[in-house]
């Protein structure tokens, strides 16, 4: 992820920097993700661990050294994935609903359908991973 968010060119020649700047991210996001389930906030990993990339990187090398066009895909996907994620749940939701919910004997006609769901299921992970499987080369 960092590759990512910060520019690592910035870094060359410098791998002790960078090496305690990951370091120092890492325990900045622990500790706050710490603190914060203590407080029982609702807090995101991601969130933390971005947030603490780029605190580093703006502390280190000013803000010319971050990748803001990649800071802002990941910026919008906290807001498209919430949203993509209740448009396809309400999608699912009505077809149940009208599938299954609204028979005269619904639990007959959940069997009836759950072959389909599965398939469904199964031919979506398989999917995802031979496409984004392992990147080794």
């Amino acid at each position: 992820m960092r590759k990512l968010v910060v520019d690592i060119d910035l870094y060359k020649g410098e791998p002790k920097t960078l090496l305690l700047g990951q370091v120092a991210v890492l325990a900045g996001a622990s500790a706050w993700l710490f603190i914060a389930t203590f407080a029982k906030l609702p807090v995101s990993t991601t969130h933390s661990v971005v947030g603490a990339t780029l605190g580093f990187s703006i502390v280190m090398k000013g803000f010319h050294g971050i990748e803001w066009g990649k800071v802002g895909e990941i910026a919008a996907s906290w807001v498209i994935s919430p949203a993509l994620s209740g448009l396809i749940s309400s999608v699912l939701y009505v077809i149940v609903d009208h599938l299954v919910l609204r028979k005269p004997n619904p639990v007959q006609a959940g069997f009836r359908v759950l072959p389909f769901f599965y398939f469904v299921c199964l031919a979506f992970n398989t999917f995802a991973v031979s496409y984004q499987g392992s990147k080794s080369k």
